[in-house]
């Protein structure tokens, strides 16, 4: 075999960052090396244990089969043995030498940590993220003194929000301000450990004083009953708020909340990011292969153009397995390759583009006037009374759960609205569950 087990295993973690979602990836497989590989033990190094038992219990399965797949592409696949097995052990991180590191040398983590890879710097700026990075670096240089605290940069998965997230942290950091970043699953996490093991206090402390507290995937808080992490949440927000601590927080939706809550987030700046352009796009791909001269720049114009509507990360996959199907085949990456990239299926994202969205938007409009007995124009007009204003409502959260537009832009859909009123109704009809049936029906109107 010509490839270390360090090399193989940053294909295999390619190809699983494509399978699972983010904020699993992020959490349990970013931060993974491969140690070694022999007698048909492939070991891979993980950076604490909660990290290896979720790995060994969650994604073993799959970890394995990705691992064979591999494998058998670089080799002779008759050559590579099908009970390959995976083990997973705890490393530290005090050696960038991961492959002849001993296990207890390869991770020590101490504060947060930030991908160094995800600055300002790196961001690649268009017309539909400009306003999100401005925001960003605005609470970097002056947080809690800005008139946007909290900042909730709102998304679907892959627009940018970690990388700003992220930039923020070492932005924070240069200026040795205190951070604390976290993702909302991490802080049920680390609140539910402090009851375990009766540590409120050290938890109280970590959340209530930083300078700046970072909340990833905060649509987490919407999974499930979890009035109990809310309540605490919700109280180290008041303390930070009153404060003047700047507050920063990310997610695809505004999850199910207390509405105390969302009137203080509504109360900051709501940033929504919309897909890139096809400008931005192809700034992104120019970026990826920067120190490459073997891509022929039809080939960055070709995945451009065919990738309207889908994310970052899917975009970056497509030129990772571009890159992957070249090393394998010792081929130079050609216009043919790229095309089989692109169409062997292996990207399905729903796409986002203008035309649908707008069609699909005119069908909810209708969809649901009809169901409630008024018109459209009711619907995008100045009326207020009971009976409107819930299909107004409903119209919204539809429309937020049906296309890819931003709020701003389904508040021009409807009469020009602000994006705080559409959050709010979004929220409203994400938590009454006695529409459920009426959500239903017409739902069933628009997929006919």
């Amino acid at each position: 075999m010509d490839k270390s087990a360090k090399e193989i295993w940053e294909i295999v973690k390619g190809v699983l960052q494509i399978q699972i979602n983010k904020a699993n990836y992020e959490t349990w497989v970013m931060d993974t090396v491969g140690i070694s590989f022999e007698e048909g033990k492939f070991v891979v190094g993980s950076p604490n244990a909660f990290a290896k038992e979720w790995l060994e219990q969650r994604l073993s399965p799959l970890v394995r089969k990705t691992l064979i797949e591999v494998m058998k592409t670089l080799v002779n696949p008759l050559s590579t043995p099908e009970d390959v097995q995976v083990q997973f052990q705890v490393i530290s991180r005090n050696t960038t030498n991961a492959a002849n590191a001993k296990p207890d040398d390869l991770f020590a983590v101490s504060g947060p940590r930030f991908n160094p890879n995800q600055t300002f710097y790196t961001f690649i700026t268009g017309e539909e993220n400009r306003f999100a990075r401005a925001a960003a670096m605005d609470v970097a240089e002056n947080p809690g003194r800005v008139d946007y605290n909290p900042l909730f940069l709102l998304s679907r998965s892959g627009l940018g929000k970690t990388h700003l997230l992220n930039a923020i942290g070492h932005r924070a950091t240069e200026k040795h301000l205190s951070v604390v970043f976290v993702t909302a699953e991490g802080f049920t996490n680390e609140f539910v450990t402090a009851i375990r093991n009766h540590g409120t206090e050290g938890f109280k402390t970590r959340f209530r004083g930083p300078t700046i507290l970072i909340v990833d995937d905060f649509h987490f808080f919407g999974n499930g009953k979890k009035e109990k992490t809310l309540e605490v949440f919700c109280c180290c927000f008041d303390e930070l708020y009153g404060n003047g601590r700047q507050i920063v927080l990310a997610g695809e939706s505004m999850p199910n909340l207390p509405e105390r809550l969302i009137s203080r987030i509504c109360g900051g700046l709501i940033v929504d990011i919309k897909p890139p352009s096809l400008e931005t796009r192809l700034a992104i791909l120019q970026a990826k292969v920067r120190q490459r001269t073997d891509i022929d720049p039809k080939i960055l114009a070709l995945i451009a153009q065919e990738t309207d509507g889908k994310d970052v990360r899917v975009i970056q996959g497509i030129l990772n397995g571009l890159f992957a199907r070249s090393r394998w085949l010792s081929l130079t990456p050609s216009l043919e390759m790229a095309r089989e990239i692109l169409n062997d299926g292996a990207f399905p994202f729903p796409s986002a583009s203008g035309s649908t969205d707008e069609a699909t938007a005119n069908h909810i409009i209708e969809a649901v006037a009809s169901n409630f007995g008024v018109t459209p124009a009711n619907l995008r007009g100045p009326k207020r009374d009971k009976m409107t204003a819930l299909a107004r409502q409903i119209a919204i959260y539809l429309l937020r759960e049906n296309t890819s537009f931003p709020l701003q832009q389904i508040g021009k859909l409807l009469g020009g609205r602000n994006h705080s009123t559409v959050l709010h109704a979004y929220s409203r009809i994400s938590k009454d569950t006695s529409l459920k049936e009426r959500l239903g029906t017409i739902q069933q109107k628009l997929h006919k």
